[in-house]
């Protein structure tokens, strides 16, 4: 394994003010077979001079664009100078686990994987806290986790891979199909969307390292794709479209991956909804069902196709011309729905973070309540969120019957500390998100 070369490729545009930390966290990687490609595009502050610092190094690779021509058509230059088996394409102000590499190799080795993904965390520049962000899906919906058999599974292929290219170690045999490579797509935002959903569908097996090896840094940079988002309507469904040419070139045969397209449609098209503008999410949804809806025949799908059923509520309002759409209500629904199902059972929401302060708010809104709040932090006790009051799990344990968890991050943790408890312990995202499988 040692002598197998690993490209590296990173864009970067402006960036000096993380790039030292970003750079030395790659130069300290145990996985020494490195080819580390920084694609400097059109950079206008001190970028450059950081990376000429390292270039003794003579893993490292600087290639310079005279203007900015954002990420995509960088990644892609990137790829055109690689010569690795494996690629990994890597954000220039986050930070990696020394492991990182060695980690995903080896596991994409012994399993002859095509792809292996991590997990990571959010590195928050504000408040400098570190949000743990596993994505609890695969672990959900693969029957032989942490190993995907792509071929069996299709049918949630895409609600497992992501739209990120950061957090996935590609084998490049995958990429090249009719004598070309996948590419990444030359539009401002959702340009990744097209190149790793592609590369998920070339893949036959996908495995998972379930370890946090990267911190994401939710940077004002970043951020401010969201106002990119909001200048123009169809850079989603642009890149949703080349991902629906792919599928209908290469995979015709795979009519369990349509379904896996539109689930993921739907619970996007209901996720943009909350950070984009009313007007600009409009358009988009006109321009869907003028441009789209016919092109991806999807007046062909029934309820039995859905992983919810709040993407066929969704599908139902899109479908019936109706303008009121609203991700929230629709969620909303979903969330009073399930926790009316328990009936008189004594309930308890496990977590008082943001995502258990989001439940309880909407349930308020609907004029509704849960019995308990659970929260293992001792400052929270005996306060109150939305009229509810929070405990530890030993003041209220005799109590409550039903546990709901809001933060499936936790969910695990918390059916471990419960393991020999008598308590029914829900994930209250699985629920609702995949209330149909």
């Amino acid at each position: 394994m040692n002598n197998i070369l690993v490209s590296i490729i990173i864009p970067v545009y402006n960036g000096a003010d993380f790039l030292r930390e970003n750079i030395e966290s790659v130069l300290r990687q145990t996985y020494q077979c490195l080819e580390i490609i920084y694609i400097c595009d059109g950079c206008t502050d001190s970028t450059e001079g950081i990376l000429n610092e390292y270039r003794e190094d003579r893993r490292l690779k600087i290639i310079r664009n005279s203007i900015n021509k954002g990420a995509a058509c960088s990644r892609n230059f990137g790829l055109e100078y690689a010569n690795g088996q494996w690629l990994i394409f890597l954000d220039a102000d986050d930070i990696f686990e020394p492991n990182m590499i060695e980690a995903m190799l080896d596991k994409a080795q012994r399993e002859n994987a095509d792809i292996c993904c991590c997990y990571y965390n959010y590195l928050d520049d504000d408040s400098k806290v570190n949000y743990k962000i596993m994505n609890w899906v695969p672990q959900l919906l693969i029957k032989s986790y942490p190993v995907m058999e792509v071929k069996k599974e299709e049918n949630y292929l895409f609600q497992i891979g992501g739209n990120s290219p950061w957090d996935k170690l590609i084998h490049r045999d995958i990429l090249r199909i009719d004598g070309a490579e996948i590419r990444f797509q030359n539009i401002p935002n959702a340009n990744d969307v097209y190149f790793s959903m592609a590369s998920l569908m070339q893949a036959d097996r996908i495995v998972f390292v379930d370890k946090i090896l990267l911190h994401y840094r939710k940077s004002c940079g970043k951020r401010s794709l969201s106002s990119q988002r909001n200048k123009r309507h169809n850079y989603y469904l642009e890149a949703m479209d080349a991902v629906y040419e792919f599928l209908e070139r290469n995979k015709q045969d795979h009519g369990q991956l349509k379904i896996s397209f539109y689930n993921k449609l739907l619970k996007e098209l209901r996720d943009i909804q909350y950070g984009m503008n009313t007007e600009v999410y409009e358009k988009m949804i006109d321009e869907l069902r003028a441009v789209y809806w016919e092109k991806w025949m999807m007046d062909k799908l029934q309820q039995k196709h859905m992983n919810s059923e709040m993407n066929w509520k969704l599908y139902e309002l899109l479908r019936d011309n109706n303008e009121d759409i609203d991700s929230a209500a629709i969620q909303s629904d979903a969330i009073v729905k399930f926790i009316s199902s328990f009936g008189d059972k004594k309930i308890a929401l496990w977590g008082a973070g943001g995502a258990g302060k989001s439940v309880l708010n909407m349930l308020a809104k609907r004029g509704k309540s849960i019995d308990y709040v659970i929260d293992m932090d001792q400052r929270k006790w005996e306060k109150e969120i939305d009229g509810c009051r929070i405990y530890s799990y030993e003041m209220i344990k005799d109590k409550v019957e039903v546990i709901i968890v809001p933060n499936p991050v936790w969910y695990e943790d918390i059916v471990y500390v419960l393991r020999e408890e008598n308590k029914e312990v829900y994930s209250l995202m699985k629920e609702i998100e995949f209330s149909n499988i």
